[in-house]
Parts: C-alpha cells; structure tokens; sequence
C-alpha cells in the first residue's frame, strides 16, 4: 500500500519542511526516511508536464538509517501493474547528484538529478518510479512521481 502524501506532508510540515508535487513513497522498507521531494516547475501541480527535450532537475531531501557505500538512480515507467525500466544518462547516484558517498547514518542529504526528457518518451501520463538503491540492491529510497509527457 502507497503512503499517502497527505500523511508524510503532515509529517513533513510538523518537521518545517515543504512539499512541492504530488508524490508518494513507494510500499517497501526504505532505508532512509524523505522528507521533500520537488521537480523542477511542478511547485504546485498534482500531475508534472513535462516537454519533450528540456531538463527538469528531482530533488529529494533524506536522511539514510545506515552508512551505505555507494548508491545507484533506477526508474521505472509503471502501466497499470508493469513497471518497465527506464534507462538513465547517469546511473551512479555518488557522481554528480549531490551526494557524498559513503553516505552517513543520520545526516541530511539532498539529492539532485538533472533529468532529460527525452523525445522518444511516449506522449502519456503515467507514474515515474525513481529510487535509489544501495550496492547490495537494498532500495535506500523510493518516491512515485505522477508525469505527463507531451510537446
């Protein structure tokens, strides 16, 4: 079962931080507790348009629970039950997305991917599973991201 946004805003807001679009954490034990997610230009809409050839920059505020050594970005196009591997220009979460491996139990990390949509994407609104996951294929995090791709 997804948590809902509402709940983990409410938790969020108790903690002072804000919430951007309309996401919600994956079902599954994380390894790390989100505290913010945000898209670039999707500050307060339910569903993310996103245009075919720009870049749009994820962020997510999270603390881990545990040391982890090196981390990798996975996404995921989900269809009704079938979620079908999107691939990533940079899968190595520890080079150029903010965050300095190894990554320490109980600090704050923010994680940044400049993400571009590419033009062979479908035109179709789905959710984009995107994770990050630890060396031993242990998901870290995991947030649903509603998108609508389009010219």
């Amino acid at each position: 079962m997804y948590l809902s946004q509402n709940f983990v805003c409410i938790l969020a807001c108790m903690a002072r931080v804000t919430c951007a679009i309309k996401w919600l954490l994956c079902e599954g034990d994380q390894g790390a507790v989100v505290y913010s997610v945000s898209l670039e230009e999707c500050e307060t809409t339910d569903r993310c348009h996103l245009q075919y050839d720009h870049n749009y920059t994820i962020k997510v505020l999270f603390k881990s629970g545990m040391k982890i050594d090196d981390v990798r970005t996975e996404t995921y196009g989900l269809f009704g039950n079938l979620a079908l591997r999107w691939p990533v220009d940079n899968p190595n979460a520890c080079n150029k997305c903010g965050l300095h491996c190894p990554l320490l139990a109980r600090i704050e990390n923010e994680y940044k991917y400049k993400w571009r949509v590419d033009e062979r994407y479908p035109p179709m609104a789905l959710d984009v599973k995107w994770e990050i996951v630890g060396g031993d294929d242990d998901v870290v995090w995991c947030v649903l991201l509603p998108v609508l791709f389009s010219d």
